[in-house]
């Protein structure tokens, strides 16, 4: 590492603040150098921080080599430059500035470990990087206005957030450009490739001003969060599954998006476009209803190759299920037909997409709807029609419903004695084809109640035993148990319901006490005595 010298003094303060960055001055402490400069080869294998007093200069042609103590790029803490203050890392053309994220074996950290971050807490600072290669770890700012020109990035992740920087003429190898909230960083005249479409160039996640960059082999060029609001300018998108995937409201104007899966889905439906090509794509726009403005594009460049399938595709958002005779949600494979009599789906309909309209490369338009959505389960089938123009909720109701019967009752009367605990079994079956749920089960002793248990759910062919233990008295009674004594379970019949018996509880014979075992004792006596007396002889 190489340190400009003012003196022994501040070169032993430079060193120290660079080995032992996580050390703050205090009061009656040395503060630390202004300025702070990086040449040659520097090791960092710790955190080091620069605070918003310091100033970082990295020299033409420094590699900066940032190394985790591990020698996996997922354990331990990854070593993080921190840069509060200002951030002068310029290269040229000739002597670039090299950035690599690697283990302590050597091997490179990919996007995701962060290596070198940049923070600015005060408006004002001198914060940019030029000419400058990166390779794995990452790029973050955060509440800067950061200008990165001229760079590469390969297996490298840039993050902003909060922002107001501008990256600008770099080159983007296998690495991915995000935009956190609340940024307005400017992205232009650069280039997103990656060798495996695994994926997006761009994340915005808020507002963003992308102009003429040049996307190729991504999964998605740009993505767009939900509700962001961007203006997507003369970029060129070719290569990717879909160029534009947008949930958000994107300002889409003069870009050519051509040789893709899709030219621009626009999942809200509240995306601008005007001015694009959108051509030689399987599908050019894909979008939740009818897109304002979507025929104010060229959906054929001159001498170019048509989009295959259809220049605009329109969708309905289909979400819904089946339910059983009380209205209880049941698994059931839905299958939705077109207007056509063609399958469209099948299986479970939680969130389906569904085409509704489609102008051809031709400009022949065809129309889907109304859909036809059926279920079948257990021998019961229905069906509903769908129609809406961005989405449709619906529930198929099938006439299927739980059969609950008390399948025995019974309690152990053989010792009973008044007074005792009698151990009761109530056993309940559902021999329905749909689970029933949310009931009671109850039982009840000369009509009066003895016990109540709420079940939450008996499956078809489930049989579940209920125990309780009632206090015997004497005489007959009757016992009589009660599945939904409540009667919220609607069944086919319910003469099962309930099960009764009646039983008796006697009194025990009686046990001589204590005072009459003396009398008793004597008139025996007296009566063995008369006996002996009266006998001959005697």
């Amino acid at each position: 590492m190489g340190i400009r010298r003012s003196g022994p003094v501040l070169g032993a303060l430079l060193a120290l603040a660079i080995l032992f960055p996580g050390n703050i001055p205090v009061a009656g402490e040395v503060a630390p150098p202004a300025e702070v400069i990086w040449q040659g080869d520097v090791l960092v294998n710790q955190s080091v921080t620069f605070d918003t007093n310091q100033t970082l200069i990295i020299l033409p042609g420094t590699t900066v080599r940032i190394k985790t103590v591990a020698p996996s790029c997922t354990e331990g803490d990854a070593p993080v430059v921190t840069v509060a203050g200002n951030l002068v890392a310029n290269g040229n053309e000739t002597a670039r500035i090299r950035f690599i994220s690697v283990t302590s074996d050597g091997a490179v950290c990919t996007d995701g470990r962060e290596a070198l971050l940049v923070y600015s807490g005060a408006s004002g600072r001198n914060q940019s990087i030029s000419f400058s290669d990166f390779t794995g770890g990452s790029l973050l700012g955060y509440r800067t206005a950061l200008r990165v020109r001229h760079c590469t990035f390969n297996q490298t992740g840039v993050r902003f957030s909060a922002d107001n920087s501008t990256v600008e003429n770099c080159n983007f190898l296998n690495s991915t450009l995000s935009v956190f909230p609340r940024s307005a960083t400017v992205i232009a005249n650069n280039s997103f490739t990656r060798q495996l479409q695994d994926e997006a160039a761009i994340y915005l996640y808020d507002s963003a001003t992308v102009v003429n960059n040049t996307i190729s082999n991504c999964v998605s060029g740009i993505e767009a969060s939900i509700w962001i609001s961007a203006s997507i300018t003369k970029n060129t998108i070719t290569g990717c599954l879909e160029a534009i995937n947008s949930t958000g409201a994107l300002d889409i104007i003069g870009n050519n998006l051509t040789g893709n899966g899709v030219g621009v889905r626009s999942w809200a439906g509240l995306d601008r476009l005007t001015g694009n090509i959108i051509a030689g794509n399987e599908v050019g726009v894909i979008s939740l209803g009818s897109l304002p403005g979507v025929g104010n594009n060229t959906f054929r460049s001159t001498g170019g190759a048509p989009n295959r399938l259809a220049d605009v595709q329109e969708m309905v958002l289909a979400s819904g299920g089946c339910v059983d005779g009380n209205g209880q949600t049941v698994s059931a494979a839905v299958t939705i037909r077109d207007s056509t009599g063609r399958t469209v789906f099948s299986g479970d309909p939680e969130f389906v997409p569904l085409t509704a309209y489609e102008k051809l490369a031709d400009g022949t338009e065809r129309r889907y709807t109304p859909f036809m959505a059926q279920a079948s389960l257990a021998g019961a089938s229905n069906s509903t029609t769908l129609e809406g123009n961005y989405s449709v909720s619906f529930s198929i109701r099938l006439e299927l419903y739980p059969e609950l019967s008390v399948q025995a009752l019974r309690g152990s009367f053989k010792d009973a004695s008044v007074g005792g605990q009698v151990p009761m079994t109530i056993q309940v079956r559902n021999a329905g084809k749909v689970a029933a749920r949310n009931f009671r089960v109850a039982a009840f002793v000369d009509g009066k109640p003895a016990f109540v248990q709420h079940v939450n759910s008996l499956n078809p062919g489930e049989a579940r035993n209920l125990t309780f233990e009632w206090t015997a008295s004497k005489g007959r009674h009757t016992f009589r148990a009660m599945a939904d004594s409540l009667g919220t379970v609607t069944e086919n019949s319910e003469k099962d319901n309930s099960r009764s018996f009646s039983a008796e509880v006697r009194s025990p014979p009686a046990v001589p006490t204590a005072t009459m075992v003396v009398p008793m004792v004597l008139l025996i006596l007296i009566g063995l005595a008369f006996v002996f007396v009266a006998k001959p002889g005697n």
